[in-house]
């Protein structure tokens, strides 16, 4: 758990500290992103949690949670430096449909505006934008944009 929380938080650094600064990006990720949160999706069956690991380090992870309504929302994605644009984004996308793939009918995300690596790289997923909101929906008075994939 540790190593999950530290890769969220690294990558939360690179990502939104540009965008929002540090002092919004620390408040907010500090408040959320604690063990209870990663312990609650791994315990509930409707949780989705996906790991990738390179030599014993984690490099990688997804999770999120699967709504009422059949929709996946993935929370988090990040994977760490020397492992973009290998490919590992999208399997962990993959692995984390794989656990809800016979109960889920979409997936749906939300990415800060500004973010356009992460904006890129959903496009290519198949995702479509399908709502942008104000700053009362983002973080550290941005606001976000809401992606989703339809599934097979």
């Amino acid at each position: 758990m540790p190593e999950i929380i530290a890769l969220t938080k690294a990558s939360w650094a690179r990502t939104y500290d540009p965008i929002i600064g540090t002092a919004a990006r620390t408040g907010a990720c500090d408040a959320k992103h604690v063990p209870a949160l990663f312990e609650a999706e791994i315990a509930d069956l409707d949780g989705v949690s996906a790991v990738a690991e390179v030599a014993g380090r984690i490099v990688g992870h997804a999770g999120g949670r699967l709504r009422a309504d059949g929709t996946l929302y993935i929370d988090r994605l990040h994977v760490a430096p020397e492992a973009q644009g290998t490919g590992l984004a999208a399997r962990l996308l993959d692995a984390a449909l794989v656990q809800v793939r016979s109960r889920a009918a979409r997936v749906e995300l939300t990415v800060l505006i500004g973010n356009e690596r992460a904006m890129a790289f959903y496009r290519k997923a198949g995702f479509e934008q399908i709502a942008r909101r104000g700053p009362e929906h983002g973080m550290g008075g941005v606001g976000d944009i809401v992606m989703r994939r339809e599934l097979a």
